[in-house]
């Protein structure tokens, strides 16, 4: 996630991924409250988890009503940015 100036950066934060590859589906959550990413600039990134994905294709897309308040105090969400690799 990148915010724009204006905004300041992540708050809150409340950001769900859709996981897919050729074992199946998951949706990981990640959910932060007050302030905890408080000055780190305008932007984050989740934290690296271990998934068992299975060998093959993988798509992930951030689901329509992940968002952020942000310092400012505005409201962002996500355009649901999606990303596909192989898991060798």
């Amino acid at each position: 996630m990148t915010l724009v100036q204006a905004s300041g950066g992540p708050w809150d934060i409340h950001w769900h991924v859709d996981i897919s590859d050729n074992g199946g589906h998951s949706t990981q959550n990640y959910d932060e409250y007050d302030g905890y990413y408080s000055g780190l600039g305008l932007s984050w990134a989740a934290s690296a988890r271990t998934l068992n994905l299975t060998r093959g294709w993988a798509n992930a897309t951030v689901t329509w009503g992940s968002f952020t308040i942000t310092e400012a105090g505005w409201l962002c969400y996500s355009y649901s940015p999606t990303t596909s690799t192989t898991i060798t």
